[in-house]
């Protein structure tokens, strides 16, 4: 028995050799990492009901660190709101939450900052305190924008806009004359998470921005020695 659990009945094996491999295994915390490691984030998830012991092994941070890096690589994760998450499993699931919504919402919609389609323009949205509702561009004064009953957006006069969100999980605002994508710029960056993965072997520290605050430093895991160093300036 290991952790309350007869193990000729979880493994259901008749053959005392191979009940010896899989008692060594189960038994063996480093051993049982390397099998973890080799499960889809479905698979990790549903082997922590087995017992409290596997529970606590299959939310090791270098578990889920590895799968963010690999199921993040070409996203645009929404990394200001993923990392007030304090472990990488909780990182991930809040990612995935994040990843299944399709309409965008007013604060989203602020919070990005778009590329307009002559890749020349980075444009924002403004709510103002007395509830005016402005989009600054570069080269363009201040527009009105609106909410219609449809959920397409809705710019001074011009033809209504759908905002949709794409595969990558960035969002497009287009209607048939123009379009507008989000920047990847509060994005955690792929090579962030590769050199943790990597191994290396000292602290991360990763700074990620916020509307309010310009920065904010995201603390380690205790258990990951990686480093990586990546700061973002914000729009003037």
């Amino acid at each position: 028995r290991k952790h309350g659990r007869d193990l000729k009945g979880v493994m259901a094996v008749s053959d005392p050799g191979a009940l010896e491999v899989a008692r060594s295994v189960l038994q063996d915390d480093d051993l049982l990492l390397l099998v973890l490691r080799l499960l889809p984030p479905p698979a990790l998830a549903r082997s922590s009901a087995v017992c409290r012991h596997w529970w606590e092994l299959s939310r090791s941070p270098d578990l889920w660190l590895r799968h963010c890096a690999e199921r993040w690589q070409g996203k645009q994760v929404p990394w200001a709101a993923v990392a007030q998450e304090e472990t990488w499993h909780a990182r991930y699931v809040r990612a995935e939450r994040d990843a299944k919504i399709t309409e965008i919402s007013t604060a989203e919609l602020q919070r990005r900052v778009w590329l307009f389609s002559d890749n020349l323009q980075r444009c924002r949205f403004h709510v103002h305190r007395n509830g005016k509702r402005r989009l600054f561009m570069d080269f363009f004064p201040p527009l009105e924008w609106h909410w219609n009953d449809d959920g397409t957006l809705q710019v001074e006069h011009f033809p209504p806009h759908l905002v949709e969100r794409l595969p990558d999980w960035s969002w497009r605002i287009s209607n048939e004359h123009i379009h507008m994508v989000t920047l990847d710029e509060d994005s955690l960056p792929c090579a962030a998470l590769a050199a943790q993965v990597n191994g290396m072997q000292s602290p991360i520290l990763i700074s990620v921005p916020t509307m309010a605050q310009g920065v904010v430093p995201v603390p380690p895991d205790a258990t990951v020695t990686a480093t990586a160093n990546w700061r973002h300036q914000r729009l003037q």
